[in-house]
């Protein structure tokens, strides 16, 4: 029987054992649960087009291509004065806390300013530009650095996204 001895810096085994917390985060109507829904390879998440759909965070298993992580889907966070949504988006927060990567999701098609200090308060983010195929308002690259480009209802930029958080979790083995 052959002997497997992983690489150096080959984390494959740790996170195999204790699957790590990854959370999506973003303002409201940016394409988080479109987004998480692609990651969880089903439904799971409810979208559509009005503030406020996702009232609480999602949390499931989901299969990244051989990495297996606890994806959170979180309402978009946003000032509302609906006190049961208001409650969900701070709750949310204590889950994203304990993430081990978070993903903040931003929209070059609407107003900058509060995706950028949201973008900026998760430093180690992956920071993901949803709607590259609409016209933006605003340079995303002029504020973040190796922003991935998606088009969460069709699902480009998807397998890029899988790659890179594989790659933050410093999985050697490439599916």
């Amino acid at each position: 029987m052959e002997k497997f001895e992983a690489e150096p810096g080959d984390k494959s085994l740790w996170w195999l054992l204790h699957p790590p917390r990854v959370a999506i985060v973003g303002v409201a109507n940016v394409g988080k649960s479109t987004l998480a829904n692609w990651l969880f390879a089903r439904e799971r998440s409810i979208t559509a087009d009005v503030p406020g759909t996702t009232r609480d965070w999602v949390g499931e298993m989901a299969n990244l291509d051989g990495l297996l992580v606890m994806l959170m889907d979180t309402p978009g966070v946003r000032d509302t004065s609906d006190g049961i949504e208001r409650e969900a988006i701070e709750r949310s927060g204590a889950e994203v806390g304990r993430a081990d990567l978070v993903i903040a999701v931003v929209d070059p098609t609407q107003e900058a300013r509060e995706q950028i200090e949201l973008g900026k308060k998760y430093r180690e983010a992956i920071i993901v530009a949803n709607k590259k195929d609409r016209p933006g308002v605003w340079d995303v690259g002029a504020y973040f650095k190796g922003v991935i480009g998606t088009v969460a209802t069709s699902g480009e930029g998807v397998d890029q996204l899988k790659s890179e958080i594989r790659k933050r979790f410093g999985l050697r083995i490439w599916i």
